[in-house]
């Protein structure tokens, strides 16, 4: 077998592969041995037709079957004599294959990048120094009751923090609103039992206008609605509400108590403060872990350059592109608002395409170098939780990932987490003080 490699661009080679003539014959005398072993000629038992016979009825098969064979077992070995790191197989053609004469195909290939590893070791980074105050738990409490706001009917008349049930009429020059300005405009028309207060209104200064009112009384009011309102037949038009209040109703916040407590899952308010505070360390935790894997993650892509496949990039780049669609989905965008911003959400995803695939590639090459493995326990875990999140039985998604080959995925995948927590649990933190008061914090790396 001869040899000879080329490059022929980022991280891809073309494979030129010759087979002399014995190592063709020696495949057509393998093959045609397995055929001779389970083909089935009429008139003989499976195994015991005439080796001339079966050659001539199975010709084609037999000679498709060799240079298959061929083809796969040279360029394995081609790969190992030219000490190839394969990332994917974009293409084989066979150039020349017929019995009694040399074999010769070529395969285009995507090599694993080649670079020396940057420092990975007591990489320097600085987190902020938090801590958890009994403010942040009393905060966090008062948060908790917020959240569990509610209205109670009273029996006096509304002020500006209430709420309004009420029923309406909406005419224009005193026709209904929905025949003078078209059926776009019929959810204004005569709302029953509608919800009004300072944060919810059917227009502007609506509210305002019933600020004082109880229950059972009739107000006239006029609302005109400003030029760019988003109900466009509604825009610069002057409408008259004819309104009843049904019940005025206030808001409350529950008492920080036992019920309370209680209601939250807790045996007790000293419990309930004891989870909060628990909680909120936990994520001051995944907070300062976050700001040490980004820090860790950016020295770690800046520290070397190298060429990266670009099959590796294209498919993760359409992975990007398809999870931020879905979320823009998921936030209620339109087809066409997401149009409009597809070359922002390209080429933003293209870099961070660049920064994981580089990192990944990164993780692996240090995974290598400490020898960090991923044990048969570890894998079970994590296809247990997927499993759970799939809603299916783990046995059914093993066999399925089996099928699909995506075990292979999944372990890489979590060598190359175990690989970026080797880095960051050496990284030598320094802490300083807080950011100012609602900065957000740092969001996590992506893809590590």
């Amino acid at each position: 077998m001869n040899v000879t490699v080329e490059n022929i661009g980022p991280c891809k080679r073309l494979l030129r592969v010759e087979a002399d003539v014995n190592e063709v014959e020696r495949g057509f005398e393998e093959v045609t041995r397995d055929f001779l072993k389970h083909a089935t000629l009429p008139g003989f038992r499976p195994g015991k037709a005439p080796k001339d016979m079966v050659v001539r009825r199975f010709e084609k098969e037999i000679s498709q079957e060799t240079r298959e064979k061929l083809v796969r077992d040279l360029f394995q070995a081609a790969v190992e004599q030219q000490k190839i790191q394969i990332y994917h197989i974009q293409d084989v053609e066979t150039v020349s294959f017929n019995r009694g004469q040399p074999m010769q195909f070529t395969v285009t290939v995507e090599v694993k990048p080649e670079f020396e590893l940057p420092n990975y070791r007591q990489i320097p980074v600085t987190v902020e120094a938090r801590t958890v105050t009994d403010k942040d738990v009393e905060d966090a409490l008062e948060a908790l009751r917020q959240q569990q706001k509610g209205y109670r009917t009273v029996e006096r008349v509304a002020t500006a923090e209430d709420v309004l049930v009420i029923d309406a009429k909406a005419t224009v020059e005193g026709v209904p609103i929905s025949q003078k300005l078209g059926a776009n405009t019929s959810m204004y028309e005569s709302p029953k039992g509608f919800w009004v207060g300072a944060q919810r209104e059917l227009g502007p200064n609506f509210f305002a206008q019933l600020v004082g009112a109880g229950a059972g009384e009739k107000r006239t009011l006029q609302v005109t609605y400003p030029a760019d309102y988003p109900t466009k037949e509604m825009a610069g038009q002057t409408v008259t509400y004819e309104v009843e209040v049904r019940e005025v109703r206030e808001p409350f916040v529950p008492p920080l108590d036992e019920a309370f407590a209680k209601q939250m899952g807790a045996e007790s308010v000293e419990a309930l403060r004891a989870g909060v505070r628990k909680d909120l360390e936990n994520e001051v935790k995944y907070r300062r872990r976050n700001q040490i894997v980004n820090q860790v993650v950016m020295h770690l892509v800046q520290a070397v350059n190298f060429e990266l496949p670009e099959t590796a990039l294209q498919e993760e780049t359409r992975n990007e592109v398809y999870q931020r669609v879905a979320n823009l989905q998921q936030r209620g965008l339109s087809p066409q608002q997401i149009e409009e911003q597809k070359d922002h959400i390209f080429s933003s995803s293209q870099g961070t395409a660049f920064v994981r695939v580089k990192l990944d590639f990164i993780l692996e090459k240090i995974a290598q170098a400490e020898n960090i493995q991923v044990t048969q326990q570890q894998v079970a875990e994590y296809l247990t939780y997927l499993a759970y999140q799939r809603q299916v039985p783990a046995e059914q998604l093993v066999k399925e990932m089996q099928k699909s080959g995506e075990l292979s995925a999944v372990y890489r995948r979590l060598l190359l987490d175990r690989a970026l927590d080797f880095v960051v649990d050496q990284a030598q933190v320094t802490e300083k003080a807080p950011a100012a008061a609602g900065d957000a914090g740092e969001a996590p790396a992506g893809g590590a």
